[in-house]
């Protein structure tokens, strides 16, 4: 699971294009289980790509899908 936040407040969670369901799975985050749909569960070159895009230039990378909420 990977989520970014903007300058303007707004938060962006990527998105897993080949897994779409709302299906719910259970990780461990922050040291406490979350249940999380499938789609918000991304693999690791994704995720890794969003966050050094992002850590380098403050920009969403291009490629990678997010579903942005304020």
């Amino acid at each position: 699971m990977v989520e970014i936040c903007d300058r303007g407040q707004q938060f962006g969670q990527l998105i897993n294009t080949q897994e779409l369901s709302e299906t719910q799975e259970r990780i461990m985050c922050g040291g406490q289980q979350t249940s999380l749909s499938r789609r918000h569960l991304v693999d690791l070159h994704p995720a890794l790509t969003a966050a050094l895009r992002y850590l380098a230039s403050a920009e969403p990378h291009p490629a990678i899908t997010c579903e942005w909420t304020s």
